[in-house]
């Protein structure tokens, strides 16, 4: 797809001087198992394996030898935001869950191990700062022919758990590993009771269950270092319990996920 892109622009004698390409933790091999943290952009070896990131980066590095446009490549790890229809959107997952546990009268429990939940350090993106950023790397000459990992400071689910339970007014429990995709159809006649309005009400289409247990499952730190893009300029930073709570009551207003509403 994006050599055809890029092959149509020049055939149509487009303008185009840089393009920013995004790439994800799967840079540093998260999906093979734990890593070694945290995440430079120059210091990590290429994982084994077949990856559409470096397909792309070296078609982007390929035609910019050659007289190209340049690139530029940012690295956010788990992006929160507004997407409906996104099977890879923690906020849904987050959000649909949460609604799910206080409809069926359940406390709001973290489905993955205590060492995910209590020890592990992790990271999200915001996708709207995400958008500023990703304007700085197409205008910038600091970060032209340039990666950046592109994230929000480590958090522990721990506190992210109980802010978001505390602020939608629904009780926590202790954690229980259990798998989200085995686990929530049993839920779908909850999710009939709620759904009403929602742009997606089809319980198998609305949430990217396989995600959740992919991001709860990590028993590993998972920590991109940000030194590069700082002293390049781009400063932006966000809180990412806020960033999470505002992306799902975003998708509240907009009927991507239920409201979250205690069982009567």
């Amino acid at each position: 797809m994006l050599r055809n892109l890029l092959d149509g622009l020049e055939a149509a004698s487009a303008p185009l001087e840089r393009v920013v390409l995004y790439q994800g933790a799967k840079v540093y091999g998260v999906h093979l198992g734990p890593v070694t943290t945290p995440f430079y952009e120059d210091e990590n070896p290429r994982p084994i394996g077949p990856n559409f990131y470096f397909t792309q980066e070296r078609e982007l590095q390929r035609r910019r030898a050659a007289g190209g446009p340049e690139w530029s490549i940012l690295r956010p790890d788990v992006v929160v935001g507004d997407a409906a229809g996104n099977a890879m959107n923690i906020a849904t997952v987050i959000g649909a869950y949460a609604a799910l546990s206080a409809a069926d009268g359940a406390a709001f429990r973290f489905p993955g191990s205590r060492t995910t939940y209590d020890d592990c350090l992790v990271q999200v993106t915001d996708a709207h700062a995400l958008a500023r950023a990703s304007l700085w790397a197409a205008t910038a000459s600091e970060a032209a022919d340039q990666a950046f990992n592109y994230v929000h400071p480590p958090f522990r689910w721990r506190r992210m758990w109980e802010k978001v339970a505390r602020h939608f007014g629904i009780e926590t429990g202790e954690p229980i590993p259990f798998a989200l995709t085995n686990h929530m159809p049993a839920l779908e006649p909850v999710w009939r009771q709620i759904s009403a309005g929602l742009l997606q009400t089809d319980f198998t289409k609305a949430v990217g269950w396989s995600f959740g247990d992919f991001i709860f499952g990590t028993e590993a730190d998972v920590i991109s270092d940000m030194t590069k893009i700082r002293l390049a300029g781009f400063h932006e930073d966000r809180d990412p319990v806020d960033a999470l709570i505002r992306a799902i009551e975003r998708q509240q207003a907009a009927g991507v996920v239920p409201q979250i509403k205690r069982a009567s």
